[in-house]
């Protein structure tokens, strides 16, 4: 498996590609975790939507919510294992 590692500003526009509201920087904060990004709300002025959850984007370019019960790192390992 080829694991392209990138930027911020990349995985905002693979999320922008996707059609994603997340890739907006005013309102998601990114994190850089242990293969791939993490998408979170980060708008200080309005409240996050109530069926909100993190999106990540795996160093490989595949995007996927976190879905409930979840954590952002159980997702992103279960992309690098659909990846293999």
């Amino acid at each position: 498996m080829k694991t392209d590692v990138f930027d911020e500003y990349r995985a905002r526009q693979i999320l922008s590609d996707h059609g994603s509201r997340d890739s907006f920087p005013v309102s998601f904060d990114a994190t850089k975790l242990d293969g791939g990004w993490l998408f979170t709300w980060a708008d200080s002025v309005r409240p996050a939507p109530v069926d909100l959850r993190g999106i990540v984007v795996s160093d490989d370019g595949q995007v996927a919510r976190v879905e409930d019960g979840t954590s952002s790192q159980d997702t992103l390992d279960r992309l690098a294992k659909c990846a293999v």
